[in-house]
């Protein structure tokens, strides 16, 4: 007759059993968290591109000609988009010149969400000049998988979004690939919508090139 209770390989088995099933448990919840943690920033950048839409529609002069704003005293762009509520409230703002922080950003250095106006031309500068008809989205300091993951989903450029090209920068804010709609198309660009594989490439070899991944979304303002 066998007496009740595990033996000590049975107590050996089973707390085994049990270590692979919580570890199990574990990864499935944190890939859970990191992927709800890229639809919110997938989440945010439609929201900038709706609000600075708004905020155009109630004050172009702001974009034709860097017009000041009553009650916004900061003389650059970014900061009187910040002040006008171009930025959601789930994403860190207070830097200095109205400089905003995505959650990817631990540091909270530099400004790692920036807004930028454009000319129809993929040459970006922060100054804003009469002709304006679009500006950019940057996130800046990306993990590579969500450099990956946001490049390849939200890259397809439909009449609703006004999505004209996506850009990945590297720190030095050198463009590294452009991808482009038709009618912006020149030599060396490629075309929407950003594979996953060309995704993984650029971003894993601006990591490996010593610097973080940014990416850039330019939108029509109208």
């Amino acid at each position: 007759m066998r007496s009740s209770g595990f033996t000590i390989a049975e107590a050996v088995i089973v707390t085994g059993l049990a270590g692979l099933l919580i570890g199990g448990v574990w990864v499935g919840a944190s890939k859970a968290r990191r992927s709800i943690a890229i639809q919110t920033s997938a989440d945010q950048l439609y929201q900038i591109m709706n609000n600075v839409r708004g905020i155009y529609m109630s004050r172009p002069g702001m974009f034709i000609d860097n017009t000041a704003v009553p009650g916004c005293g900061a003389a650059n762009f970014s900061s009187r988009l910040s002040c006008q509520g171009a930025f959601p409230a789930d994403i860190v703002q207070g830097g200095a010149g109205g400089l905003a922080f995505h959650s990817w950003d631990q540091a909270f250095a530099g400004g790692s969400v920036l807004i930028n106006p454009m000319g129809n031309t993929l040459v970006v500068g922060p100054a804003v000049a009469p002709g304006i008809n679009s500006f950019s989205v940057r996130f800046w300091n990306l993990p590579v998988d969500v450099c990956i993951t946001l490049a390849t989903g939200h890259s397809t450029p439909d009449q609703n979004l006004m999505l004209k090209a996506v850009i990945f920068r590297d720190d030095a804010d050198n463009p590294v690939v452009e991808h482009v709609t038709p009618d912006w198309m020149q030599a060396g660009r490629l075309a929407l919508p950003v594979s996953l594989a060309q995704a993984a490439a650029t971003c894993q070899n601006i990591m490996d090139g010593g610097s973080l991944p940014a990416l850039e979304w330019v939108f029509m303002l109208r």
